[in-house]
């Protein structure tokens, strides 16, 4: 099956997180395909509303894995 009829489903992760003796629910996005387990961004944010728009756009869009660092990126310099 070539890349162009392969459908991407991503997914919102949740894990709680400790930094400075604070613990926080956090959220992040990850590929949902057993292929690619570790492509994985965690405690991207602790808006969950944030993280599940950007989810929900990744899997209209069918956004290629391989842009999905890129998009990431760009998802935290804003926020």
């Amino acid at each position: 099956m070539s890349e162009a009829q392969h459908t991407y489903k991503y997914k919102m992760i949740e894990g709680l997180y400790s930094v400075e003796n604070e613990t926080h629910t956090g959220y992040g996005i990850a590929l949902d395909d057993d292929a690619c387990p570790n492509m994985k961004f965690p405690d991207m944010s602790t808006n969950r509303a944030e993280v599940e728009t950007l989810v929900d756009l990744c899997n209209s869009l069918q956004l290629s894995p391989i842009h999905l660092e890129d998009v990431v990126d760009d998802f935290l310099a804003l926020i």
